[in-house]
């Protein structure tokens, strides 16, 4: 899994919220907000999220750079609303959400 800035021709493409980052998951055809794949994992929270990404949960700089991170992923809070999105965008797509959510866990 190797995370990345989403880029277009080597550009950085500015999302609907500002820079993101994105991680590219094997078996998952397009980058998965940051956000959503901790939510996936477990941390549910922006304040769980962004304490396992920094160091200092006070640097207000590191904070507002995942800022648009954070907002990417606003439309999907739960772990497994994370894990269908996470699916969905896989060859798990066409399956009933429980095999769905299954095949999110295996792959991640």
């Amino acid at each position: 899994m190797a995370l990345k800035s989403k880029h277009r021709g080597g550009t950085q493409i500015e999302g609907s919220y500002g820079s993101c980052i994105y991680a590219t998951i094997p078996h998952i055809r397009e980058p998965i907000p940051i956000a959503i794949l901790f939510r996936a994992l477990g941390c549910i929270s922006d304040k769980q999220i962004l304490n396992k990404i920094c160091y200092d949960p006070e640097d207000a700089e590191m904070c507002e750079a995942l800022r648009a991170s954070i907002e990417e992923a606003m439309m999907v809070m739960t772990e497994e609303d994370a894990l269908d999105y996470i699916a969905k965008r896989g060859s798990g797509a066409s399956y009933p959400k429980d095999r769905r959510i299954s095949y999110a866990i295996m792959i991640i």
